[in-house]
C-alpha cells in the first residue's frame, strides 16, 4: 500500500468523513480504527491525569504501545484500504497526544463547574434557609408581644 506522501489526505482521526450509511465492511473498518483512537486517546488522558500506581503506570504503557503497534500495522493498512481517505497512523499517534490534553482540560472545566454550581447552590439554600430562620424568629417575637400585650390587657 505504498502511496506518495504529497497525495495522501491527512485529517483528523476522530473525523470519520462522510455521515451517508457505508457499505458493512466500510462501516466494520471505521468502527475499528475509531475504536482503536478513541482507545488511545483514553490510555494517553490516563496517563496525562497521574495519580497511577505502578501497575496502572504498566498498564497503560503497555496498552499505548500496543496500539501504536497496531497504527503501525498491516491490520490497520488492511482496515484503512476500506475507507475513502487514508488516515495516516503516524499522524494519529501525533495528534491524538494533543485530543486527549483538549479532554483532560474540557473535564477539568466540567468538573469546576460542577463544583462552583454545587457551592451557589449551597449558599443559596443556606441564605434561604437563614431568611426562613429569621421570618419565623420575627413572627415568635410578634406572637410573644401580641401575647404579652393581651395579657397586659387582660388585667
Amino acid at each position: 500500500m505504498q502511496k506518495h506522501p504529497e497525495m495522501m489526505v491527512v485529517r483528523q482521526p476522530w473525523d470519520t468523513g462522510s455521515s451517508a450509511r457505508e457499505d458493512p465492511y466500510t462501516e466494520l473498518a471505521i468502527t475499528v480504527v475509531m475504536t482503536a483512537v478513541e482507545d488511545y486517546i483514553e490510555v494517553l488522558k490516563t496517563m496525562l491525569k497521574g495519580d497511577l500506581t505502578d501497575n496502572e503506570i504498566h498498564d497503560c504503557k503497555l496498552e499505548k504501545r500496543r496500539l501504536e503497534k497496531f497504527f503501525r500495522s498491516k491490520d490497520y493498512e488492511f482496515y484503512t484500504a476500506f475507507m475513502s481517505t487514508e488516515i495516516d497512523p503516524e499522524a494519529i499517534i501525533k495528534l491524538c497526544p494533543i485530543r486527549a490534553k483538549e479532554r483532560l482540560e474540557e473535564e477539568k472545566k466540567k468538573e469546576e463547574e460542577k463544583a462552583k454550581e454545587a457551592a451557589e447552590k449551597a449558599a443559596k439554600e443556606q441564605a434561604e434557609r437563614e431568611a426562613k430562620e429569621q421570618t419565623e424568629g420575627k413572627q415568635k417575637n410578634n406572637n410573644s408581644t401580641a401575647d404579652k400585650a393581651e395579657s397586659e390587657d387582660a388585667q
